[in-house]
């Protein structure tokens, strides 16, 4: 076969000489696509486009041969690599998983990862399988593992968890960043997790993407203690509401009721507020008296600023306590405290009567009376 007849065709009329020849089960077709400079011709065309097209629009044996060991050397080398390598990743076709069985072809997108990231979701699971199983043995670091499975598509990633084991921090960390699927799928076969060491915006962000948590995860004492006491109720219904979509929130809900007849019940008439909020303000009384600093203030009332669903009302609440805290003013202290605790029971009413918040109770009040 004369291959340099080929090389003067420009790029159109190489592509229909590759097809006739493959159609017509010429033995020229394997030599021509094998050729060197064929494939630099095929590769590294003057318009990008020709190669983009190329690969998206040819069968897969004829790109495989292409991008044999020298084809993937000379793409490597090529001008505008990643548009490039988008193409073949974004193109949906079978020889994509056979390429990303190559150690050559994954070194690539491996060390373009940070601009390829974006065309990771078109990854099927076996060829996603592939590059991490690559990425693991090149001993990647979990954090980079973790951005290239968080780049997959929802599916894929739920799937790909499925058949492969991370590390327990990956775990932890994907409950928050994961797709609904990936983060059933580790609550579903990863024992390591118990939910109630998980923070409020994890769950709450789970219970947004819909994700269905396992009976005996949502049952655990500890988190049903920790959601059914949240001594924010705007947060408390927001959670309950999201995590309802679905799961089983019944036990939740006749627990929250008994908690707020507790809290009520405990109401310190002396001091004209709860209990909780009499115990925080007695806390701060003792810290001002100690003479801490505002980030010892902080660090000592984890239930107020570090907590499962915040102990004020809201942030500007918080900011509010520090400017007081600042101004070492008790009689003002004390005051805060009331208008919070008189808050939070108004919302407790509310909740424990009407399952809402009274934003939205006032709001349905007001349709009504129009």
């Amino acid at each position: 076969m004369n291959v340099e007849g080929y090389l003067n065709l420009d790029y159109g009329d190489l592509k229909r000489s590759i097809r006739f020849l493959k159609q017509n089960q010429d033995t020229g077709y394997e030599k021509l696509l094998k050729d060197t400079r064929i494939k630099q011709k095929l590769i590294d065309s003057p318009s990008k486009y020709d190669f983009i097209w190329f690969t998206q629009e040819e069968e897969d044996r004829t790109l495989l041969l292409l991008l044999d060991e020298e084809g993937i050397a000379i793409l490597n080398s090529s001008s505008d690599l990643i548009d490039k390598l988008n193409a073949i990743l974004t193109c949906g076709k079978e020889y994509v998983n056979d390429l990303l069985k190559k150690p050559s072809f994954c070194e690539i997108v491996l060390a373009n990862r940070e601009e390829l990231a974006h065309y990771f979701s078109s990854l099927s699971l076996e060829g996603a399988k592939s590059l991490i199983e690559y990425a693991r043995k090149k001993e990647l670091k979990d954090s980079d593992i973790k951005k290239i499975i968080q780049s997959l598509s929802g599916k894929t990633m739920g799937a790909l968890i499925e058949q492969i084991e991370i590390p327990f921090s990956m775990a932890e960390d994907m409950l928050q960043v994961g797709s609904k699927e990936a983060i059933e799928a580790i609550l579903k076969q990863d024992l390591r997790i118990s939910l109630s060491q998980v923070p409020f915006s994890t769950i709450y962000s789970m219970a947004k993407k819909g994700v269905k948590i396992p009976s005996s995860l949502l049952e655990e004492t500890s988190l049903q203690k920790k959601i059914s006491t949240m001594s924010n109720v705007k947060e408390y219904r927001f959670l309950i509401e999201a995590l309802k979509q679905n799961n089983d929130t019944s036990d939740l809900e006749k627990k929250r009721k008994q908690y707020y007849e507790d809290f009520i019940a405990n109401f310190n008439s002396k001091e004209n507020m709860s209990t909780f909020h009499y115990t925080l303000y007695e806390k701060v009384v003792k810290l001002l008296e100690q003479k801490k600093n505002m980030e010892e203030m902080i660090l000592s009332l984890p239930e107020v600023f570090n907590a499962f669903g915040s102990g004020l009302s809201d942030i500007d609440a918080q900011v509010e306590l520090g400017r007081l805290y600042r101004e070492k003013d008790i009689q003002k202290i004390h005051r805060f405290f009331e208008q919070e605790s008189n808050l939070l029971l108004t919302n407790m009413i509310v909740d424990f009567h009407f399952e809402d918040i009274p934003y939205n109770l006032f709001l349905d009040l007001k349709q009504l009376c129009h």
